[in-house]
Order: C-alpha cells, then structure tokens, then sequence
C-alpha cells in the first residue's frame, strides 16, 4: 500500500487522468487512496489523484540531454555513409543504354505528353528548323501570362519527336512532304492558340469579377463582425453594471427602508416612506463611536487565546465568540446599573446607526477588493467574472486573513453579538416603558402596568437562536457560506445590515401589538423548536461527518463515495432532504414572522427576501456540487431526490 507523503496545500505535479503528462497543482483534500487536488488550469480543476501518481515539485528537474546531434558516435561520419554511390548505380544498366530509336522516341513522347512544361529536342537540323519556327509564332504571345503556354510547349514537343522519326528514316520526298505536313499542323496550331487565348482572357474576366465580387463580401463581413465585436464588448461591459448595480443598492438601502417604513403610526408597503432632509436624521456622533468602538472592543477580543481550532484547509482559528459576547454584555450591564447611562439611547439612533454601518461595508467591501489581489492561489473565489462591480460584490477571495484574523467570521461573530446587544436594548426599553405606572380617569387610582408578553416571548426566541450561533461557532467552517462563497462587499454588507433586519419582528411587535391567545403563543413556540431541532441537529451531523468520520455519533451513518475523495451522506437528517438545515432555518424564519400576524406586509417581505436568497444558495450549491462530484452526484440525487421540502420540492 502506497504511504500518503503531502499535506493540505503543499504543493506538487499530478498525473492528468488518461495521460502520461504531470501538471502542478496543489493538495486540497487527501483520503486513504486518493488526494484531490487543485490543478493551476484556467478551470482550476479539482480530481481525485492516486497516491502513486502525485510526485513532489523538485523531483521533475532538468538535465542535459545526450542528443543525437551530441552522441559522440555522431561526430565523425563512417566509411559506409562518406563513400559515394554504390557500383552498381554508377551507370546504366546495358539493357537501357541499347535502347532502339523507335522505343527512344516513343518514350521522349510519352515523358512530353506527362510533362506539359518540358521541352524534348532533337539533335537534327530540321528538327531545330521547325521548333524555331513554332517558337517564333507563338512568341508573339510572350505578355499572355495564360495557362496556354505549357499547351504550346506539349504540341511543339509532340510535332518536333514525330519530325524527327521522318527523318531519319526516308528520303527527300518524304522530306518535303514532312515539312509540308508539319506547316500545316503548325497553321492549326496556330488557330488553336487563339481560341485558346480567348478562352483565357474570357476566364480572366470572369475571375476578376468574382474575385471582386468576393472581396466586396468578405469586406461587408469582416465590417459585421467589427459591429458584433464592439456590441459585444460593449455588452459584456453593461450588462454585469445591469445586474450588480441594483444589488449594490438594496443592500445599501433594504435596513434604511425598512426602518423609516415601520413606525409607530405606520407600517406598511403601499406608500413610500418619507426621507429627511436634515443631515442631523443621518449623522451622529454617538452613532458612530458606538460603531467603531463596538468594532475597535471585539478585534481586540478575536485575539484572546480561547478555543482555538485547526480548521480543514490547515488553518488556525479562535472561536471565541461567547467570549466576545460575554465582555460585552458585562460593559453594557456596567454601564446601565453602575454609571446609570441611558442604555435605550442606540434605539433612538438607528437611521445615523444604519449610515454607518452602510458607509463602513462600503469601505471593507473597497479594501477586500485591493487586499484579494495579495492573496494566495488557493484562496481566490473560482466564480469571479473578471469585471470590477460583479467582483467587488461577490469578493475575489474566499477566506481573506490578516496574520492571524479571519476576516469573515470576525464579521460573523461581530454582527451576532451587536444583534443581541440591540435586542438587549429593546427589551430594557420596553421593560421600561410597560413598569411605568400609567394614570387612569380616576385622580387617585393608578393603572397597574400591563407588559408585551408577546414582544418578550419573540424576543427571547431570537436571543435564544443567535446564542445556538456563538456557541456552535466551531460548525460556521464547514458552511458552504464559509467554504465556498466570497468575501465582499455582499458578505460585508450583509453582515451589517443583519442586526437592524433581523429586529423589524421585535419592532413590529413593540409598535402595533396584538395580543395572541396563549395556545397560539404555544403553538409558535413549539414550531421555533422544531425549526431549531432540524437545523441544529443536521448542521452538527454535517460538522462531525466531515471533521472526524469516526467519531461515534457519525459512524453508524451510511455515505456514498465520491470521485473527489470526500463522501455524502445518505441517512439521518440528510436523507429526508438534500438540505435539511435550510428547511429548519426557514422554519424558524417562519415562526418568528407569525407573531406579527397577518395584517402587516412588511414581515413577510423581508421573510420572502430571506427565502428566495436561500432557494438562490441551494441551486448554485447543487451546480457546484455537480461539478465537483461528477457521476458520485447523480446517483446522490436518485437516493435523495426532494431539495427542501419532501414531496414537494
């Protein structure tokens, strides 16, 4: 058995299937016979290599070749080859020098009727005689370049041959009669020419014409394809600005729209919402020393030394999100019970928050784009399209890093804490408002208070879901969000705009309450459950699977090979669905969006925006998995056969 001798992202020269030709590549994944490696083509193809066809970079070196032209058995000539023709070559055979004057002339004219351009002469004075006599009347000719003139030289060489058989064989009455004979022949010759000459020039004609004819088209269509070429690139300019300009701007706008469109009086989609013009509405400076120094607080706490984890790609990372969450939830406590802040005030200065974040993923989404062009082969993001916008959105790497920060879940772990920490503020902000005795009609008598039971029940249900995401930081690896898709200004400004997206349910809720009978309240509660158990439960299968096969918990299960070297899973929560972590997350979507009833669109917008961007996710995560999987795939599917929903979809 062949011993495994290279790492992950070492790199080395790999047999090409079905040839004998190495090519360099680099290491991306290995198992027990097998290593899939990542060849340098333009595709970036990833195979499944042999262990005994992957050789180390060093070993295909160069040296001096022993060719022919140097073998020293080559310098100097043998006798053999430096003598001169054999004997036996060196003159003709008798039998062909004692050829008959009869066979002599049949073969002169045989060669001369093979031969149009070849001219056979004779050594007899009246052979000459008569071939000056043709040349001369056909050199009045001498500017037509026609194919006419190898007829010619055949017909003088056929009449010279025959002459000179007469003579030598009769006397002088055959003699004159020959030469008579042979004027004659020369007059229809020279008739024959003529036409010959005509039928030249005609065919001259002709094919100037076509030639023009052809030239005006082949003018008429290179001038289109010039077109079709500029339209072209003048297309393949236009149209990645038609589709990722409209992105840029949702992003930018979604978390402003959304909160200036829910308000306490109003909350609906019918109308467009009202924009300030007063620069104070947009701009704070509290707002945005919240926002740096909450970004400033949590880089200095991604370096604590707590629970760092060797990633599959051989990269170190801490996953020290509670960390992250519990300092700062022991600021924002010190600060509301010890130094008595107004901890409500950042609900007060969402839209200046909201710019902030929106200038800042901006920022991040320019620096990433100039960072990706510093960043190793093995990082950049294989769907790039090599224009700028598309790229600067999807990011040209995939897992950016400086020294030893990952980029992308710093931002996830940050937007999750500053999430919590704003649903924190709401519910200090309701707890206050509801504990507020309330004056009734009666001078004397004062209103008991009356709490939002259903905005502190939906509250603690998504409190609940983002710290599932901090303590199972270590499964966010092995995402197809983590693995797979880039990192820019989509992740950047994404990630930003979550906290005030993901709390338009709480505000919701807190603006226009509806009071829900507790068997509903119930009802909700045990869907988020169900919702959680599947997501949780397939995404933690997934994690073990991939990380440690062995491990007892993932052991029992079935899998199939694939021609990558890596397996699927065909039981448990993967074999209901191809993506039961999607169906549990939509589930939860789902429940938290049922607090808000029916009566309000603007929920179940940003629930169907959610949806479709993850119907979006499984297509192109099944495009890729078809590409890297091959046939492995196919017969992965005919297990499998539902995406989301079974029965359905």
């Amino acid at each position: 058995m062949v011993e495994r001798k290279f790492k992950t992202g070492q790199r080395v020269r790999a047999k090409w299937p079905g040839s004998s030709l190495y090519f360099e590549g680099q290491i991306e994944d290995w198992n027990d016979i097998e290593y899939l490696v990542k060849f340098d083509d333009p595709e970036e193809s990833k195979l499944a290599i042999k262990y005994k066809d992957v050789a180390a970079r060093d070993t295909f070196t160069r040296s001096r070749s022993r060719s022919r032209g140097r073998s020293p058995s080559r310098k100097t000539k043998s006798p053999a080859r430096a003598s001169s023709k054999s004997p036996a070559r060196a003159g003709m055979s008798p039998a062909r020098a004692g050829m008959s004057p009869a066979r002599a002339v049949k073969s002169r004219a045989s060669a001369a009727s093979k031969s149009p351009g070849r001219r056979v002469t004779t050594k007899t004075a009246t052979t000459k005689t008569a071939t000056t006599k043709l040349d001369s009347s056909i050199n009045s000719n001498k500017g037509n370049k026609s194919p006419s003139r190898g007829i010619n030289r055949l017909v003088n060489s056929s009449a010279s041959s025959a002459f000179s058989f007469n003579s030598r064989s009769s006397n002088e009455e055959t003699n004159q009669l020959t030469t008579t004979t042979t004027s004659t022949s020369t007059l229809a010759t020279l008739s024959q020419n003529a036409r010959l000459a005509s039928l030249d020039e005609s065919n001259d004609v002709k094919a100037s014409g076509s030639s023009l004819a052809s030239r005006t088209s082949s003018d008429s269509s290179s001038g289109m394809t010039r077109v079709k070429a500029f339209f072209k690139s003048v297309w393949s300019v236009v149209l990645p600005v038609l589709t990722t300009a409209p992105l840029i701007v949702m992003i930018a706008a979604a978390p402003l729209y959304f909160t200036i469109a829910c308000t306490k009086t109003k909350c609906t989609l019918l109308e467009l919402p009202q924009l300030s013009r007063k620069v104070a509405h947009y701009y704070d400076v509290q707002a945005i020393g919240i926002v740096f120094g909450l970004l400033a607080l949590h880089l200095v706490l991604s370096f604590i030394p707590i629970r760092t984890r060797v990633l599959p790609n051989g990269a170190k990372a801490r996953t020290n999100g509670v960390v992250m969450l519990v300092v700062s939830c022991a600021l924002f406590l010190l600060g509301r019970y010890y130094f008595l802040l107004d901890v409500t005030r950042p609900y007060l200065l969402l839209r200046p928050l909201i710019t902030t974040h929106s200038v800042l993923a901006i920022i991040m989404g320019v620096l990433l784009y100039i960072k990706s062009y510093y960043a190793p082969r093995s990082q950049r993001n294989p769907r790039t399209v090599g224009h700028f916008l598309p790229d600067f959105v999807e990011g040209r790497e995939v897992n950016p890093r400086i020294g030893r920060l990952d980029l992308k879940s710093f931002l996830f772990k940050h937007v999750i804490v500053c999430s919590m920490l704003l649903l924190l503020v709401m519910v200090f902000r309701e707890f206050q408002i509801s504990s507020t005795p309330s004056k009734s009609g009666d001078k004397d008598s004062l209103q008991l208070p009356e709490y939002n039971v259903e905005f502190f029940v939906l509250a603690g249900l998504q409190l609940f879901y983002l710290l599932d995401m901090l303590v199972f930081e270590e499964s966010f690896f092995t995402t197809w969000e983590y693995t797979r898709q880039g990192c820019g200004y989509l992740i950047a400004g994404f990630y930003l705009a979550m906290p005030y997206v993901f709390i338009l349910n709480s505000r919701v809720v807190v603006n226009f309450r509806t009071p829900l009978p507790w068997y509903y309240l119930c009802g909700l509660v045990v869907m988020f459950l169900v919702g959680y158990i599947l997501q949780r439960g397939s995404n933690n299968q997934k994690h073990s699977f991939r990380t440690n096969p062995s491990s007892p918990s993932v052991a029992h299960l079935e899998s199939l090979p694939t021609s990558a070297g890596t397996r699927l899973l065909v039981s448990g929560w993967w074999s209901v669905v191809r993506h039961p972590n999607y169906l549990g997350d939509m589930i939860v979507q789902l429940s938290l969006c049922l607090f808000c009833g029916f009566q309000y669109a603007l929920p179940w917008l940003s629930f169907a925006l959610s949806f479709a961007s993850l119907i979006h996710r499984i297509y192109e995560n099944e495009r890729s998995c078809a590409r890297k999987y091959g046939l492995s795939w196919n017969t992965y599917t005919g297990r499998v056969k539902y995406r989301l929903v079974p029965k359905v979809f």
